[in-house]
């Protein structure tokens, strides 16, 4: 469970709750080192977990960006940089163009999941939609979320992943079941069917999975 074959790198699950405030002094990062170690990359989420799209001013986006990379930079976590996912999935034009002009290569949000890839790269790197695997409304269900996966592979898309919580407690062990009290969750048993499935599909040959970084530097993402 700690490792699971999901990708080469393995996946980091270890009971232990990783994320939180950066500015609090008191974060446990020997735990983010680790996942760092494993494989993971570490990107940009802002410092505060504001709704950037909310902000009017160019000034306060730039701070809650930058802020996170000085930080993510004295850590040493050199891999991922450059690669932003975007608090409450908020995000705006001005926000968009800000975070471009300080150097980031790619901006996840969640309008929309299936995006397109050309001959030069993504079509738009920096508003690229994502699939929030524990949203009740629309995914949560491992069938939901590998359909989502067929399409993007019927089409050539692009597809982001993320999630929150592995939940256990009420965990019937179908991978189809939805946890109704939460939008931050996906079942344990879900999650598994999920990483079973794209392993599944990776060793066929009709995906490749990726992490930001290998992405933004080593598959030729236009700025």
């Amino acid at each position: 469970w700690k490792l699971y074959a999901m990708t080469p790198r393995g996946v980091w699950t270890s009971g232990t709750v990783i994320g939180g405030d950066y500015a609090d002094t008191t974060y446990n990062y020997p735990m983010l080192d680790a996942a760092y170690a494993a494989g993971w990359d570490v990107v940009n989420h802002t410092m505060t977990h504001r709704s950037i799209g909310a902000l009017t001013n160019a000034a306060e986006v730039k701070y809650e960006v930058m802020r996170a990379e000085g930080w993510m930079a004295a850590q040493g976590y050199t891999r991922g940089r450059g690669f932003y996912a975007s608090p409450n999935s908020s995000t705006s034009r001005l926000a968009e163009k800000v975070i471009k002009n300080c150097g980031f290569k790619w901006q996840r949000h969640a309008r929309g999941y299936i995006n397109p890839v050309t001959p030069w790269g993504l079509a738009n790197p920096h508003h690229q939609g994502a699939i929030d695997m524990g949203n009740q409304t629309n995914w949560q269900s491992s069938s939901r979320i590998k359909n989502a996966i067929d399409h993007a592979i019927r089409y050539g898309g692009c597809l982001n992943l993320f999630w929150h919580f592995i939940r256990t407690a009420g965990d019937d062990g179908s991978g189809v079941g939805i946890y109704t009290s939460d939008n931050l969750n996906i079942y344990r048993s879900n999650w598994l069917e999920v990483a079973r499935y794209l392993k599944e599909r990776e060793n066929a040959g009709d995906l490749r999975v990726i992490t930001p970084g290998q992405l933004i530097y080593g598959y030729g993402v236009q700025a």
